[in-house]
């Protein structure tokens, strides 16, 4: 999605905003103001319209600060279709992140890709 710097408006292409825990479109336009610095005016998107996609970028995750885009995708029995997500100013440098299609945080502190996904899985299972 890009965004009209002069008017605010939100155009499908880019910039993907995660509604996960969001009540009200307010809501939401606070969180990408913080996340993101991005001053927002209007905001057209209705809840659960963007799917985070292997090729999504200028990504924004509720808690989670800057933009991150999807550097590799698995699909799984619990969670379904995830994606690992690189910080897009500090790259290798930074954490990443595991989120499902709608961009609801799986597995934060991401240091060995999807395998620390599956170590955390053993560990909840085991802990059963």
């Amino acid at each position: 999605m890009d965004i009209n710097r002069e008017n605010g408006e939100i155009a499908p292409a880019g910039l993907l905003v995660a509604l996960q825990n969001v009540d009200s479109i307010e809501c939401v336009v606070r969180k990408v103001t913080k996340s993101c610095g991005i001053a927002i005016w209007e905001m057209r998107i209705e809840r659960g319209s963007y799917m985070i996609t292997i090729d999504s970028k200028h990504i924004c995750i509720a808690g989670h600060i800057g933009k991150w885009y999807a550097i590799g995708e698995r699909d799984t029995e619990q969670h379904g279709k995830l994606f690992l997500l690189e910080h897009e100013t500090f790259g290798d440098d930074a954490l990443c992140l595991i989120v499902n299609e709608s961009g609801k945080v799986i597995v934060e502190d991401v240091q060995n890709g999807f395998r620390d996904y599956e170590e955390r899985l053993a560990d909840q299972t085991e802990k059963r």
